[in-house]
């Protein structure tokens, strides 16, 4: 819609130029988001489009972050990204400016594009690969003072959503892997939504994937013999579900994962997928990547049938390798698992008497087999888009950053952080997407890029005449159409663009000194006198 309607054109993968309608709209919505950060004490800053890789590595996202990163190399030859998000260059900016805890707390806010190397940039201006986000970040010299602001920023952000015609879901978010403690992500359904988020239709229980909880069912049985089987015919063990009939669920899957302090082993069951998320939280580690079958083998593990068994767990922890089994494979008994050679699998292995693990957790991410934890729902996944998000990161930054601050009693302490974030981009797609009809579009008033169009039905000289005084007292409210086709193309188009407000002049309207206005629906009409109109349509 914002395509057809004029907004945007297309000029690259995940790349759109904004047209002068655009550029109206981008501009009321900035000033929606300057107006809902000043209310929270916020100034507004500009950080650099490029910085040093020497800030991410400091961190950490280089490795994390890795696969969205834009590199460039100057001609000097620094290293450079292309910010897909600023934590590292707001925390130096904090370092430079802040010394003392009397200084805080403080909220420093930036509108600014970036960009990241998206494979789906398929999905329109809803993942692109250059983006404009509005980031806001709080330094507080304690965790009371953080978590009495983040509620602040909550109910700001709900009341924004709402000036733009918007009512967002709200979910509990996934941050740790990225340095979080907790968070909140506000997200609008969406059949191609790169988020998937688990809902509980019964209690209306919203969470991340990767950081929801549910229960499983699970077949308690006395622990059967130990059997080790050899069968060169497999190519993996999901092939004995279809050769032999044994459930997915009593296979137990393992993979190894690279992790910023070694590797990882995963055990869980064939159902469920694993949430670096979850791991990350149980081990207080970051999860990078997994490894390929290659990597597996130069480690010395079979990529296909890897398992915990036959392992010494000390040898295993003194080469930097942690095995971490989910809980419900902790509590299955009998299940199938690899024996770690090419077709060679184990029946009836059990936890503790079979295999061990350094960490025992829940790490799988929940799906339709689950059930909520809270009312005992049948859960369900669906694809949404974060629309914007609120992190509480705590210490973890001030640290991995050495951001310090000095007491009265000259005692040095890691302030606390906390993140807020509205992508620019995805907040006009959204409204784009859920207002607009069959005819076109449909912006709020206080997104509108004009508050009305102006047309005039026949072509005497004193329509004109009224139509341009019109025009030149209200020029940045209104759109005068005045182009020479026929009046219902300019319905047509102005309901393509979706502006709220249609203002039409006729012989009628001139002879009683009035014009005739009605809304986009067309279900409002009303005739005005012409020195009301400004203080009708505001």
């Amino acid at each position: 819609m914002l395509l057809d309607g004029g907004f945007v054109r297309k000029t690259g993968s995940g790349l759109f130029a904004y047209l002068p309608l655009g550029m109206l709209t981008l501009r009321n919505l900035y000033q929606l988001i300057r107006n809902t950060m000043h209310g929270l004490d916020g100034q507004e800053v500009i950080l650099p489009f490029l910085n040093p890789r020497s800030l991410w590595e400091a961190s950490g996202r280089d490795r994390l972050s890795a696969s969205d990163l834009i590199s460039v190399r100057t001609r000097d030859d620094q290293d450079l990204i292309i910010n897909p998000s600023h934590e590292e260059a707001m925390i130096g900016l904090f370092k430079d400016m802040i010394h003392f805890t009397w200084q805080l707390p403080l909220f420093f806010y930036q509108v600014q594009g970036k960009g990241r190397d998206n494979t789906q940039a398929s999905h329109g201006m809803f993942r692109a690969r250059e983006f404009i986000t509005a980031d806001g970040f709080s330094v507080h010299k304690s965790f009371t003072e953080l978590n009495n602001f983040i509620p602040r920023v909550f109910n700001a952000y709900r009341h924004l959503f709402l000036m733009c015609g918007l009512e967002p879901l709200i979910a509990e978010g996934a941050s740790f892997h990225t340095g979080g403690d907790r968070s909140f992500d506000f997200i609008i359904k969406h059949r191609m939504g790169d988020y998937q988020v688990v809902m509980c239709e019964s209690c209306n229980y919203l969470a991340d994937q990767r950081v929801a909880l549910g229960k499983s069912r699970i077949s308690y049985s006395k622990p059967m013999p130990f059997t080790p089987q050899v069968n060169d015919q497999l190519s993996g063990l999901l092939d004995l579900s279809r050769q032999v009939g044994i459930p997915e669920g009593r296979i137990a899957l393992c993979r190894l994962y690279a992790a910023l302090d070694g590797l990882v082993m995963t055990v869980s069951r064939a159902v469920h997928e694993v949430s670096f998320e979850k791991i990350g939280k149980l081990i207080g580690d970051r999860i990078i990547a997994v490894l390929t079958a290659e990597e597996c083998q130069e480690y010395g593990f079979d990529p296909v049938f890897l398992s915990p068994l036959g392992f010494d767990m000390d040898e295993l922890r003194s080469n930097g390798v942690r095995i971490v089994v989910d809980d419900i494979v902790a509590e299955t008994p009998n299940l199938v698992m690899g024996g770690n050679a090419p077709g060679a699998y184990c029946i009836n292995t059990n936890f503790g008497r079979d295999f061990e693990g350094h960490y025992m957790g829940d790490i799988t991410m929940v799906n339709e087999h689950n059930h909520c934890v809270h009312c005992d729902g049948q859960l369900k996944v669906v694809n949404a888009f974060e629309l914007a998000s609120i992190n509480r990161l705590n210490d973890y930054y001030s640290r991995k950053l050495q951001l310090k601050v000095a007491d009265e009693e000259g005692n040095t302490l890691h302030p606390l952080l906390g993140t807020y974030k509205i992508d620019v981009h995805r907040m006009l797609s959204a409204v784009a997407w859920l207002r607009q009809d069959r005819r076109g579009l449909l912006w709020p008033l206080n997104l509108a890029p004009y508050k009305a169009v102006l047309m005039v039905v026949g072509k005497s000289g004193a329509l004109h005449k009224q139509a341009d005084g019109l025009h030149q007292v209200m020029s940045e409210l209104l759109l005068w159409d005045e182009r020479p086709i026929s009046f219902i193309q300019k319905i047509r188009d102005a309901d393509r663009m979706g502006l709220p407000i249609r203002i039409v002049i006729s012989s009628r309207t001139v002879r009683d000194g009035t014009v005739a206005l009605m809304s986009r629906s067309g279900r409002a009409y009303q005739r005005i006198p012409l020195n009301r109109v400004k203080t009708t349509i505001l």
